[in-house]
């Protein structure tokens, strides 16, 4: 007997060394599973809105930095890890994007051992697999945003709590683990405050005689989150009363489904017939295992039913502007994603254990009917028309070294700054067009070109007064739109001659005064015209001008088309002998054929495409065209 109790002692540690082997193994499996997914064709969709916002802030000087969040919806710790981020691997959407790739896979990591801590190895493993498997930790998961670091740090804070409840003597380590957390929780997302909010719930309501352990963590939150709390206290103080104050369920009207399927299904399921029955599994099993905990672990259950529904009720409670749907409003619930995939495991565990074939079906009942939002971002398609990938690349193509882009929104620098860092000096559309550090006149003494980039606006509608100052000041070489985005390109003015050696008559009194164009022009350069046109009465229905670079009866090899007016007084409503500067810039394309062109001038009816006849020919064969010169291209 004592030879057999001396053979067999040994096993134990080996067998439990064994064990944990297994279980490091079993999580570092999935681990690698869910970089794999979050990884694939990570820079598949387009940056959208707060990711170039994300970008554009996280560029920015720290205290430019500190002072800009101050002033917005979301406190600084995302954003000046993202720019340690980008200061390491840079900032092209993959790289911008792997940060929320991380935190995603630390964030299993941590389920992991929040499951293993909670229901053991089964529960682990189903509870880390159903956090890759969510369709609103994969959409997260591949977004330049701070709700995958969110989720990370709930889920820290949440293991770190089953650690102090489990051990009233814890190591001082998962005290200050859980208040690291938690200060840095409330520092990413106000939002976060769900979570301290359910742990001192939990707290008073079962575990009082722990308050006074307890109240030395919260004081530590509170020092550590006072500093930002007092920097950004007058727009917390907007917001409270913007998106708080007065709002309800019942005056939005938002069904409560609507905001927690987003939950589960992720964003992209609407259409997907699947997803209201994932719901419905999903609450089913999440309630199993609420059920079993309450009966096993009455605290642990407790803090996640509250965080749950805190989440919830903040998503419900929060007002929207006008026409948002309530399912964007769904990433505030970020802290809800660990408590759900815990309950959930528990549920399916619970299952397997009382009727092995109920717990299997239900497993695969859910796995099948979220596979579909799960695959969805894979091969959901492109939105060409917030598509800024093909604009950029037209700007790199033509740009010169000494350009500037010139946009309203600072989303459009963090486009800019992603998918061309580097290139051009970027400036944000100035308030005040004739004063200021970044006005229109100084932008144009830097750069001789600049880059407009109008979102859902036109660079030929007069009454913006960008577009006002720009037809005074600059001249149109370059206009196209890509979706909801027009790009232009404006040349800085150059002055009017002292004297025009050139002149050509044409029908109804109108004249045109112009100087002889430069001999040669590189392809890809601007070619710049001053033309200067006169009336002696009244036009009738003619009322645009245009200069072509062509061959004679060729297509025009470039050309520049605008309508003949002074400022807001078009043609046919100038006075006697009046004039008007008319400036033309003809983008020279970069495959031009080299040659010898001839550049022309005229005046055309656009309804009827009928032009203005010659009645004093300058040297071109055409009745309708004034030939200003010739010009040599050049490679």
């Amino acid at each position: 007997m004592p030879a057999t109790l001396a053979t067999a002692q040994p096993a134990g540690p080996t067998h439990r060394a064994s064990k944990r082997g297994l279980h490091y193994s079993t999580g570092a499996l999935l681990c690698l599973l869910a970089s794999a997914l979050f990884v694939h064709q990570l820079d598949l969709r387009p940056l959208w809105w707060d990711e170039g916002f994300s970008i554009y802030v996280a560029r920015l000087a720290p205290l430019a930095l500190l002072r800009t969040t101050a002033a917005d919806v979301h406190p600084p710790v995302y954003f000046l890890l993202l720019s340690a981020w980008i200061k390491l691997i840079g900032a092209a959407p993959f790289s911008v994007r792997s940060l929320s790739v991380l935190t995603s896979v630390l964030g299993v990591a941590t389920l992991y051992a929040a499951g293993r801590r909670l229901t053991g190895h089964a529960g682990a493993l189903i509870a880390a697999a159903l956090s890759i498997a969510s369709p609103y930790c994969m959409y997260y998961a591949r977004e330049t945003r701070m709700y995958s670091l969110g989720i990370l740090l709930a889920a820290i804070s949440l293991y770190a709590f089953l650690r102090l409840t489990a051990s009233p003597a814890a190591s001082r380590w998962w005290w200050l683990l859980n208040v690291g957390s938690v200060a840095l929780g409330l520092c990413t997302h106000y939002a976060f405050a769900v979570v301290p909010a359910a742990q001192i719930v939990t707290i008073v309501a079962l575990r009082r005689a722990a308050l006074r352990q307890w109240l030395p963590a919260a004081a530590a939150v509170m020092i550590l989150v006072a500093p930002w709390i007092f920097f950004a206290r007058s727009q917390l103080l907007a917001l409270q009363s913007a998106r708080l104050g007065g709002a309800s369920q019942l005056q939005l009207g938002w069904p409560a489904s609507a905001a927690i399927q987003p939950l589960i299904t992720g964003y992209i399921s609407a259409g997907l017939p699947t997803a209201p029955v994932a719901t419905a599994l999903y609450i089913f099993v999440a309630m199993v295992g609420l059920a079993t905990l309450l009966n096993r672990k009455r605290a642990e259950a407790l803090l996640l039913a509250v965080g749950i529904c805190g989440a919830i009720a903040l998503i419900l409670l929060v007002r929207y502007t006008p026409g948002e749907a309530v399912a964007r409003g769904t990433r505030l619930g970020f802290t809800a994603v660990p408590g759900l995939c815990l309950l959930a495991a528990a549920g399916l565990q619970r299952l397997t254990q009382a009727w092995r074939w109920a717990g299997m079906a239900a497993l695969v009942a859910i796995s099948a009917t979220l596979l579909p939002a799960t695959l969805a971002p894979f091969s959901q398609p492109a939105d060409v028309n917030e598509d800024y990938r093909p604009l950029v690349k037209q700007v790199q193509l033509l740009a010169k070294p000494d350009d500037a882009v010139l946009a309203p929104y600072v989303w459009q620098a963090g486009y800019f700054a992603s998918y061309a860092p580097g290139t051009l000096k970027f400036y944000r559309g100035p308030e005040n067009f004739t004063s200021g550090p970044d006005s229109l006149a100084e932008i144009f003494a830097a750069h001789p070109r600049v880059w407009v980039v109008n979102y859902l606006a036109d660079v030929h509608a007069r009454e913006v007064p960008l577009n006002a100052w720009l037809n005074r000041n600059a001249a149109l070489a370059f206009e196209r739109w890509y979706g909801n985005t027009q790009l232009a390109l404006f040349v800085r003015a150059e002055p009017a001659p002292q004297s025009w050696p050139e002149q050509a008559l044409l029908e109804q009194n109108v004249s045109v005064k112009y100087t002889t164009p430069p001999a040669s022009i590189q392809r890809g350069a601007v070619l710049y015209l001053n033309l200067l046109w006169g009336t002696n009465g009244t036009v009738t229905g003619f009322d645009r001008v245009f200069v072509h670079l062509s061959f004679l009866d060729a297509p025009p090899g470039a050309q520049s088309d605008h309508e003949l007016a002074d400022g807001f007084l078009p043609l046919n409503q100038w006075p006697l002998q009046h004039a008007v500067l008319d400036r033309h810039a003809l983008l020279l394309p970069a495959d031009l054929t080299p040659g010898q062109y001839l550049l022309l001038a005229g005046i055309y009816d656009s309804q009827t495409s009928a032009r203005l006849k010659l009645l004093a020919p300058s040297g071109c064969a055409a009745a309708t065209t004034v030939c200003i010169g010739r010009v040599t291209v050049t490679p």
